[in-house]
């Protein structure tokens, strides 16, 4: 009875080993993959819409896919362009405020994304940030 017992106790300890390092495995391949950031350099420099007021913006995007960032990368050119465009249509007055800026910047991530999908046929970046922020 004693062999038994250690016998089924032994089974059970491997039993929930063996389940442990399962469910370890499978929380490995459910975390998501590190972010990986892309600076658009050199800074960009606009005049806004008003006479007499400019914008000097740094962006960041990030992506959690290196292949996207490749391809920013490659469409730099285009991308700095249509962000430039886009940019030296906004006011003084929309910038001058935080909930402005975020719109700003969510418009400015959906032409990112737009323009990558044109080029790439479905890759995107996951975020566009304003690190460096001055007007006058």
């Amino acid at each position: 009875m004693t062999l038994q017992r250690l016998s089924l106790q032994t089974l059970a300890l491997a039993f929930l080993i063996g389940t442990t390092g399962v469910m370890a495995e499978e929380e490995e391949a459910e975390a998501p993959a590190k972010p990986i950031y892309y600076e658009l350099e050199p800074d960009i420099l606009v005049n806004l819409k008003e006479p007499k007021h400019y914008l000097r913006i740094a962006i960041q995007v990030m992506s959690r896919d290196q292949l996207t960032i490749d391809m920013v990368e490659q469409n730099t050119p285009m991308l700095r362009h249509h962000l430039i465009m886009q940019l030296s249509e906004e006011s003084y007055k929309t910038l001058g405020n935080p909930s402005g800026r975020e719109e700003v910047r969510k418009k400015a991530l959906e032409k990112f994304n737009t323009l990558l999908d044109e080029e790439s046929k479905g890759m995107e970046v996951a975020g566009l940030y304003f690190t460096n922020f001055m007007m006058q």
